[in-house]
């Protein structure tokens, strides 16, 4: 024992005892740094793929809007033949059956990553183009026209309101 103390209280001994205590608090520090890096890292992993999962919702509904913009506003117009409404027809069809496709697989994303009112505002725009989707049954009429009309811009007032609550969200993660 005598010998231990001795070897301690040595320069070289001292001089050990302070590299073994430096090298336990540097392996301790670059840990959590290493930690504080990968939880910063997975942080910014996830709101990019939020934001790519926003950006592509916005375009979709945006050109969903579009598409049954194509069909109503010329009829609204009155300066329209019924191959270019059969032709804006089709076109709207086939990103509609799409976009009703890809409606689940949002939803559940938005779930995993987003609170709950955040998934509820975007079953509201959900149900919006539901909603267009019925209002273009009559399209063909000035009447109908009016109502897709009306159905599109009740679109962009939910996918409004649905963006602000994820921007609100974003915005309150990352303070």
């Amino acid at each position: 024992m005598d010998l231990i103390l001795a070897f301690l209280n040595s320069s070289f001994g001292v001089m050990l005892s302070a590299a073994v205590i430096g090298a336990i608090g540097l392996y301790t520090w670059q840990r959590k740094d290493w930690e504080f890096k990968e939880q910063y890292h997975r942080t910014q992993v996830l709101l990019d793929r939020q934001l790519d999962l926003v950006d592509r919702i916005n375009k979709d509904v945006g050109k969903l809007v579009a598409l049954a913009a194509d069909i109503s506003s010329p009829i609204l117009k009155g300066a329209v033949s019924k191959d270019q409404t059969d032709e804006s027809i089709r076109a709207y069809n086939e990103f509609e059956s799409s976009w009703f496709g890809q409606c689940e697989a949002y939803k559940a994303s938005l779930a995993f990553n987003s609170p709950a009112e955040i998934v509820d505002a975007f079953t509201r725009v959900i149900e919006a183009t539901e909603n267009l989707d019925v209002s273009l049954g009559s399209v063909r009429t000035k009447e109908g026209a009016e109502q897709a009309y009306e159905a599109g811009l009740a679109v962009y007032k939910e996918l409004r309101k649905w963006n602000a609550k994820v921007l609100k969200d974003v915005k309150g993660s990352r303070a």
